[in-house]
């Protein structure tokens, strides 16, 4: 993989991080553009090289519980009404 460029300005220009939501400027050039999508790019990569593991762990994790709460469910017999 290819070393891709630093923009030119810092990340809190590119985007305002709020908890699950992403604001964007509306005035930016192609090249603003393509420069958010390179930091973009490289903030996944690190992500996953200091957390792929603990991630898919924890997805497996939360599969399994999903499965297992559903097999309960569907052992449970159809005479007990829980209400």
């Amino acid at each position: 993989m290819t070393a891709m460029p630093i923009p030119g300005f810092p990340v809190e220009i590119i985007l305002t991080l709020k908890p699950h939501q992403l604001d964007f400027p509306l005035d930016w050039t192609p090249e603003n553009a393509r420069d958010a999508l390179h930091t973009l790019a490289q903030l996944e990569e690190k992500i996953w090289l200091l957390y792929g593991d603990d991630i898919i762990e924890m997805e497996r994790r939360d599969r399994v519980y999903v499965s297992s709460a559903v097999s309960t469910a569907d052992d449970s017999s159809g005479d007990d009404i829980p209400f």
